[in-house]
């Protein structure tokens, strides 16, 4: 159970970051992180309600936002 748990921080972790370095090179890459974020918070963050995980990837819009201001 230990093991699952950690596998699934581990995917909440590294798949947005995958996402987000892939999103940055692509045209309209910010689609693909968007919804890779809402499934990953919807899914391994066990998040039950979809507006919940909307908000979190609105959270991470911002930060995208903000890296491609730097990029």
């Amino acid at each position: 159970m230990k093991v699952r748990k950690a596998v699934e921080i581990l995917l909440a972790i590294v798949v947005p970051a995958i996402l987000f370095g892939i999103s940055l090179r692509i045209p309209f890459g910010f689609v693909l992180f968007y919804t890779g974020v809402f499934i990953v918070l919807k899914r391994v963050a066990g998040l039950r309600s979809w507006w919940r995980a909307a908000a979190g990837a609105v959270g991470a819009s911002a930060l995208h936002l903000v890296a491609s201001l730097f990029t």
